[in-house]
């Protein structure tokens, strides 16, 4: 129980940082998930971020292959039509 509290306040903190627009703490709370080994706040960090490559190596260490071969896809057809 006392770790899903700490779970969800960590996540209230994140949507703070993300509403505030605050991108340094953002990316400390990235470094944190990813030492917690929080594959979903890394996740959620990256894409507040627009970290487009953090994304794909957290797809890619969590074995999640077809959606990696996708988000790539997406990603190079975004890079094009710039």
């Amino acid at each position: 129980m006392k770790s899903a509290v700490h779970t969800d306040t960590h996540g209230r903190v994140i949507n703070t940082h993300n509403l505030a627009g605050n991108l340094e703490k953002l990316a400390k709370m990235l470094k944190i998930a990813e030492m917690r080994n929080d594959v979903m706040g890394r996740f959620h960090n990256a894409l507040y971020l627009g970290d487009v490559r953090e994304r794909l190596r957290i797809l890619e260490d969590s074995g999640a292959r077809p959606l990696l071969v996708f988000a790539m896809d997406l990603a190079r057809s975004l890079d094009s039509s710039d």
